[in-house]
């Protein structure tokens, strides 16, 4: 994506054209110093629209990949045993009280 933005082939070839002219006379050194000096400027433009965009997509991409990172995965793992620590405990209870109602309703 950058590369077209920096090598844009109808850019390149206007330019290339822009340097044969001036080395026939038709437009003058300055004439194509600006040209060269406008072109860069919208190429430079381009790239400060296309940032924002890089820019949250490397952000993205760096969270995909810490993902999968080994301190993620320990994280994930420890609060996996706490949940199971916990559902393990309201099972008992659960467990409990069933035994005492199945105790009370024998009697």
């Amino acid at each position: 994506m950058l590369e077209k933005m920096l090598f844009n082939e109808k850019d390149l070839n206007t330019l290339k054209i822009a340097i044969d002219n001036m080395n026939m006379g038709k437009i003058s050194p300055k004439a194509l110093r600006k040209y060269i000096i406008e072109s860069r400027v919208k190429m430079i433009e381009k790239l400060l629209k296309f940032f924002p965009f890089y820019l949250k997509q490397a952000t993205i991409e760096k969270s995909l990949e810490e993902f999968g990172q080994p301190h993620t995965n320990i994280k994930l793992e420890q609060e996996l045993q706490e949940k199971d620590k916990f559902l393990e405990e309201v099972g008992f209870k659960v467990n409990k009280i069933h035994e005492e109602l199945k105790h009370k309703l024998e009697i």
